[in-house]
């Protein structure tokens, strides 16, 4: 296994495994960007490709997926930097890419475990329920969202069996103009022998009375545990400069690393990089609204620092997507 790399595609529900990675491109294509403001701009594939071929795009793309490749585990640094580069780009049409597992709905983050087998968090399907009327929704053209109980997380073997850790989590979908985007299950991270999920697609702005976004543990017979609650925190710890015509009230959490004991985890609206222990304490490392707006920032990982990449708004101005680097103090 170790000269090969397994990544998701979250439009086509599939692992792949992929041999001998030389170098790739990035094309604008929906499976590189943003579950969050990319919504707003609802550009067709083949809009976003008459933009300039990807060059944008090659940059943002190649540094988020150098980040994901940090965040899972050091023996996959390397490989798993080209997550998204290669997911986007012509590889995937290669010789050198074979489906190491099928039958996923909208693959998010993943991560190995301890026992070696491949864990994957999925978005789901969405659902019909609706909130309107009953709690603040999302601003149009992105919101109001639509949400049932159809995310989940999945275990891969190593001979690509996929079989169901946990289901009937919450998953929920953006306004049709726009493309019915998909949130659910954002990551997985384990802590020891322990799996945690982050909940994104959870929330009533997302259609789901009575959920939250939020941190849970996975039990070892397929319930979960609530660790932390994400909406009520960004609901009474609001960052400096929120963008009104882009709001999430429930947040949309994208990216978790597990990190001396504790949960690292950026939300890409609100724009905050976040600790949540064990035990149900939240804490905000950084509030990256404050010093940098509105930015969108997706991917986090930890070498020594933390490191945060983000994609920037549409349209995408070449240049304008970074690498933000960010010290956790002792407190």
């Amino acid at each position: 296994m170790t000269s090969f790399v397994k990544l998701a595609n979250r439009h086509s529900g599939k692992i792949l495994t992929i041999a001998s990675v030389q170098g790739c491109d990035i094309y604008p294509v929906p499976s590189c960007d943003n579950r969050r403001s990319h919504d707003k701009m609802a550009i067709s594939q083949r809009q976003m490709r008459e933009q300039s071929p990807g060059r944008s795009f090659t940059r943002t793309c190649r540094g988020i997926a150098l980040l994901m490749g940090l965040a899972k585990a050091k023996n996959w640094i390397l490989l798993l930097g080209f997550l998204l580069c290669l997911i986007c780009s012509d590889w995937a049409h290669s010789a050198n890419v074979t489906v190491f597992a099928s039958g996923l709905n909208n693959p998010r983050g993943l991560t190995f475990g301890p026992d070696g087998n491949l864990y994957v968090a999925e978005g789901g399907l969405g659902g019909d329920l609706s909130t309107v009327r009953l709690c603040e929704q999302v601003p149009a053209p992105v919101g109001p969202y639509t949400g049932g109980f159809t995310a989940r997380i999945s275990k891969i073997t190593p001979d690509g069996t996929r079989s169901t850790v946990v289901d009937d989590l919450p998953s929920s979908a953006t306004a049709p103009d726009t493309g019915g985007l998909i949130s659910g299950v954002g990551d997985v991270a384990f802590i020891g022998d322990s799996l945690y999920a982050l909940l994104a697609g959870a929330g009533c702005s997302h259609g789901l009375a009575g959920t939250d976004n939020a941190v849970l543990r996975v039990n070892a017979d397929g319930t979960t545990t609530l660790v932390a609650d994400l909406s009520a925190f960004q609901k009474t710890h609001p960052v400096q400069n929120p963008n009104a015509d882009d709001f999430e009230p429930d947040g949309t959490w994208y990216s978790m690393v597990a990190v001396r004991g504790a949960l690292f985890a950026v939300e890409p609206n609100h724009g905050e990089l976040d600790m949540i222990t064990p035990d149900g304490q939240i804490r905000r490392i950084a509030d990256i609204s404050a010093t940098q707006g509105h930015i969108v920032r997706t991917a986090v990982a930890y070498h020594g620092n933390f490191y945060v990449g983000n994609l920037s708004t549409f349209p995408i101005q070449d240049g304008s997507s970074k690498i933000l680097k960010i010290t956790l103090l002792a407190k």
